[in-house]
């Protein structure tokens, strides 16, 4: 049974579920509402709460909502250092302060415009104390607690609703910009792929999570039926990159499947999801099915050690990813971004030069590696790459600050490159200049590097080409004839590489070398589940249930 704040208008509700003794817990409430003398509370039943058109399918009990017009906490147009925004911890039940807070410095002038809680040993005790309330059959299953299927699909359906608002939009837009360096339409993106998402699932869509698959058994007249159930507790942790799609869409898959999930995502930027997490407490979430912590990695990986974590689901880093790995007991599943991988073949040389270049340059992080033919270079390629670079600028926020690397790094890997025999600046490889973005967050202009091919086939010097700084850097290199390029390729491993080609038959001959030598994971990476994730996620029903859901098989009579 979960109590949940819900806020919508302006006098409070006590309702209660329909039971047998629905009448004496009226007449209780009644009673204790008269000791208050608060005439603003108004004691209804389960069905009377439906008579009004705010009851969901399925409530527990709802005790004491205070219902308002305003459920967000933060003004993105007045956060400032002068009016820093404080965050909470979400500990069932009730959002709570934290004991200390650190700052967050904000990117565009250097003020001191966040405070996260600093959360300490003894207040991971109440979220171990939350995480054990909940066993491994989770919160709900095909078999137990099924309107809370219900129960989400509304809440999908209103929170769909409510991000349709172009002042909704507006606010979470405003939101990611100001956290994170995005321009509007990317920012807006992410909002709208998040809206898609909850479209997908509101109503009846949810129920698509919860079909069976069976087969014939060996015994006779028998059937077995193989049917998705929770995992019971699992993490979600999400990087700095995505501040709304990503935490947003891999809880709500976790708690469509009923799980119970706490969610750490990256300090920096959890500010957008926190808001996020209000948006769906006020079309009715329940405040126990997800909490929110926000602390450094150091700190969650010792929550291990105080309650079981069935599955984690982390995004981020692969670095980072193999030190939670001892703590998880190798229950995890890793998605980590890859290096972005671009092959011109001969034949672009005739495709619109300022179509390819803008595709190159124009992205928030470039390209990592583009490798081109010498017919392309000989072109107006290059030229038309640094007219698409020079057009990215501060003021739409398509350039700006980088918020996990140093200006040193940068220098460093500058000096690196440089240092190889035959390599030369392009563009770039410089400070961001007229800007007011404090040193904390290293701006720097987009850069391109050309780097001689055979430098490439040596082993210590790729592994350190490899090792590029995240942000808007790009290596690339020429090759002279397809061959050469197929003889480099069997010596490098690429993962996942974009091969950009009209001839349909030389595709697939690049392709096909790169797969017969791409780089499988190493180390610890290689005893979990790893995927590579680029900008997406996959957010089908099946994705869903393969990720956040076990399979078990019930034998029943066909007849």
């Amino acid at each position: 049974m979960f109590f949940e704040n819900v806020k919508r208008y302006d006098y409070e509700i006590v309702a209660v579920q329909h039971r047998k003794k629905n009448l004496e817990t009226i007449a209780e409430n009644e009673e204790s509402a008269k000791k208050r003398k608060n005439k603003r509370i108004k004691v209804v039943s389960f069905e009377q709460m439906r008579e009004i058109n705010f009851a969901l399918p399925n409530i527990y009990l709802l005790n004491k909502m205070k219902l308002t017009e305003t459920y967000f906490k933060v003004d993105p147009d007045k956060m400032s250092e002068k009016y820093p925004v404080k965050l909470s911890n979400l500990i069932y039940p009730e959002w709570k302060k934290g004991e200390s807070y650190s700052s967050i410095i904000d990117p565009l002038n250097g003020g001191e415009f966040i405070k996260i809680p600093n959360t300490k040993e003894e207040e991971l005790k109440q979220f171990a104390s939350s995480l054990k309330e909940v066993g491994e059959t989770g919160l709900h299953d095909p078999s137990t607690n099924t309107d809370r299927y219900a129960l989400y699909g509304e809440i999908c359906k209103r929170a769909q609703e409510l991000l349709s608002k172009e002042a909704v939009t507006a606010h979470f837009t405003k939101l990611i910009q100001r956290v994170a360096s995005k321009d509007y339409y990317k920012a807006c993106g992410e909002v709208r792929r998040v809206k898609e998402f909850l479209a997908q699932f509101s109503g009846d869509g949810i129920f698509s999570l919860v079909c069976s698959q069976s087969h014939p058994d060996e015994a006779k007249d028998q059937v077995k039926v193989k049917r998705g159930w929770p995992l019971g507790v699992v993490a979600v942790i999400t990087p700095l990159s995505s501040p709304l799609e990503l935490p947003a869409i891999e809880m709500l898959s976790a708690l469509f499947m009923g799980n119970k999930v706490i969610l750490k995502p990256n300090s920096k930027i959890s500010l957008v999801i926190e808001e996020f997490l209000r948006l769906l407490h006020h079309c009715g979430m329940p405040l126990g099915d997800c909490d929110l912590i926000h602390c450094g990695g150091g700190t969650f990986r010792r929550l291990y050690q105080m309650c079981d974590i069935n599955m984690t689901q982390f995004i981020g880093s692969k670095d980072i990813a193999e030190k939670f790995i001892p703590f998880t007991g190798k229950r995890i599943r890793i998605q980590t971004s890859t290096i972005c991988w671009k092959i011109f073949t001969p034949d672009t040389s005739n495709m619109n030069l300022h179509t390819l270049a803008s595709e190159c340059a124009q992205n928030r992080w470039t390209e990592d590696f583009l490798i081109v033919s010498k017919s392309l270079a000989n072109t107006e390629f290059y030229e038309k790459l640094k007219s698409s670079a020079d057009k990215r600028n501060l003021k739409e926020l398509i350039i700006g600050h980088v918020l996990c690397e140093t200006n040193k790094e940068y220098e460093t890997y500058g000096e690196f490159v440089l240092s190889l025999k035959g390599s030369a600046i392009l563009f770039g490889d410089k400070k961001l200049k007229e800007h007011a973005i404090t040193s904390y967050y290293r701006p720097w202009q987009p850069t391109a590097y050309l780097v001689p091919f055979n430098h490439f086939t040596n082993p210590q010097v790729f592994s350190k080409l490899k090792q590029k700084p995240f942000g808007p850097i790009q290596i690339i290199t020429e090759y002279e004839t397809v061959d050469k390029l197929l003889q480099v390729l069997k010596q490098i491993p690429l993962e996942r590489p974009i091969v950009v080609s009209k001839d349909p038959m030389l595709r697939s001959t690049v392709l096909k070398q790169i797969e017969n030598e791409a780089a499988k994971p190493d180390g610890e990476l290689a005893d979990v589940l790893q995927d590579i994730w680029h900008s997406q996620v996959a957010t089908t029903s099946d994705f869903i249930k393969m990720k956040w859901s076990k399979n078990y098989e019930d034998q029943n009579n066909a007849k």
